[in-house]
């Protein structure tokens, strides 16, 4: 509720990324999923945490592949070595 809100007042891409991420850690993780894909691509193409998102919701959906696509396209889009190298782990399934 609290990020429904934040969405009305702020729309930026953070806020509507935070809403998607916990709809699924409200149980519903194919509803943020659903909020994630309305985002326009314009706005998400070089955002890393839109990707590494999304690849945690496609785990929650059991959706490895896509999943580890999403976390690989996060980790090249950081320049932080050890977030790199954490979402490179996730996608490989190790965390």
């Amino acid at each position: 509720m609290l990020y429904q809100g934040l969405v009305q007042i702020a729309p930026g891409i953070g806020s509507l990324v935070g809403r998607a991420v916990a709809l699924a850690q409200a149980g519903k993780p194919a509803a943020g999923l659903a909020a994630l894909e309305e985002i326009p691509t314009s706005r998400i193409a070089d955002y890393q945490p839109y990707w590494a998102a999304r690849g945690h919701l496609l785990q929650l959906l059991n959706q490895k592949d896509e999943a580890q696509k999403a976390f690989t396209r996060a980790a090249s889009l950081t320049d932080n070595p050890a977030l790199r190298e954490y979402l490179f782990k996730r996608s490989a399934g190790d965390i």
